[in-house]
Formats: C-alpha cells, structure tokens, sequence
C-alpha cells in the first residue's frame, strides 16, 4: 500500500510538470522576416519588424523578450540610446 501511494505521487508530479510547461509556448511567427534583416545587417529593419509585432507576437508574459530584442536590434543598429530605454 505504502509503494502504491509513492507511485501515485511520483506520477502526479510528472503529470503536474509536463502539463504545466504546455502552456508557455511562445509565438515566433516575428522571427522569420526578422531573421532575413539580421543576416542583410539591416538592423533598423529588423527592429521595425519587432516593434509591430509587439502586440500581436509578445504577450504579457513575452514583455521581457520584446524588450531584449529590440533593445538588442537597436543596439546593433547604432541606436544606442534607444537600446539603453529598451
């Protein structure tokens, strides 16, 4: 009995951790325009494509990997400025 219950639990931790990470999924439709920029260095491009895809591609939970990249394009593109308030 006492193995019964330990192998219940074990199991509904590995459900708990397999079905919770299914919802963090990220959307990275905005990379692939972006991808073609970076390789041609047209970093401001790039940063464009990001920037409209703000509200479609970065949820609320992607706000700090929004700021990462166009912080980090920005960077690249001599807009150091703007890099530093991203």
């Amino acid at each position: 009995m006492k193995n019964l219950s330990r192998n219940i639990i074990m199991a509904m931790l590995v459900a708990l951790l397999l079905f919770s990470c299914a919802s963090t999924k990220t959307n990275q439709d905005q990379y692939i325009e972006t991808e073609g920029f970076v390789a041609q260095r047209d970093f401001a491009s790039a940063a464009a494509v990001i920037e409209a895809a703000k509200t479609d591609s970065y949820k609320e939970k992607d706000r700090v990997l929004y700021y990462l990249d166009i912080g980090m394009l920005y960077h690249y593109a001599g807009e150091y400025a703007m890099s530093n308030e991203a």
